[in-house]
């Protein structure tokens, strides 16, 4: 709109000047020319300042989001390396290659071990007493640092990034996970012997997984790093070990 008035008010001065350039009018003769000159000289300062200060502030954006695809890549990485963990503690057998893609890793075939996984053993390198409270601490972490980091950085974060980060966020497995060691504990005070389990959570992890795979492949397309499955799973160097944390009555 501003150009349009510029624009206007600079065609309308030379206009008149032309118009009435022999009439013998003083503004004509003096002023018209100068008028038009100077409105045109406004738009194009105005326009190239406009210009300018949109390049900074994209320029700015780009790099705010940049930040904040960083956060979100290490909290993403930080749940997919926690659940491809478990993946290895509960498997029957030692991984000889490293999956193709995370895809693979988490494919329903694959993922379907968690159901036998100990929550009592220990994780290991993950220093905690056991599955539940390793759950609660590093997945409360992360939920809580991407709540942040949508807070922070989302004027400058793409829609379609902000809502799978969101579904994610609420997922119902996600959810469980978190609250595994206080339903145990809730449960050990009324008396119950048997706590939660992963057994039969199948189509809660398939939701889960598609996106938790959604939200890495928006992060990416965004702009931000992929999202890698773990090294440490096929050695049995690194704890935990392959089928360490599989319930005993299904070792084999």
């Amino acid at each position: 709109m501003r150009y349009a008035i510029l624009l206007t008010l600079a065609l309308v001065a030379a206009s008149l000047g032309y118009l009435l350039r022999d009439r013998g009018y003083w503004f004509v003769d003096n002023l018209a020319g100068n008028l038009a000159a100077g409105f045109l000289g406004a738009l194009a300062v105005l326009f190239f300042i406009e210009r300018g200060i949109e390049n900074k502030w994209r320029d700015e954006r780009t790099r705010l989001a940049a930040l904040g695809f960083r956060q979100m890549h290490s909290s993403l990485q930080t749940i997919v390396d926690l659940l491809a963990q478990m993946l290895k503690a509960s498997a029957p057998r030692p991984l000889t290659s490293l999956p193709a893609s995370l895809h693979e890793l988490f494919s329903p075939g694959s993922a379907a071990d968690l159901d036998w996984l100990d929550l009592d053993a220990r994780p290991g390198v993950l220093e905690h007493t056991d599955w539940r409270c390793c759950c609660e601490a590093l997945l409360n972490r992360e939920h809580d640092r991407l709540s942040v980091i949508l807070d922070r950085y989302l004027p400058y974060l793409d829609i379609e990034l902000v809502e799978a980060i969101d579904a994610l966020m609420a997922d119902s497995f996600l959810r469980y996970l978190r609250d595994l060691r206080r339903v145990s504990e809730a449960l050990r005070k009324s008396g119950e012997t048997v706590g939660p389990t992963l057994y039969g959570t199948k189509v809660l992890r398939d939701e889960f997984f598609a996106r938790l795979l959604a939200a890495g492949g928006q992060l990416e397309r965004s702009g931000g790093k992929a999202l890698t499955v773990p090294g440490s799973l096929v050695r049995q160097d690194m704890a935990p070990k392959a089928g360490a944390a599989r319930l005993k009555s299904h070792k084999h």
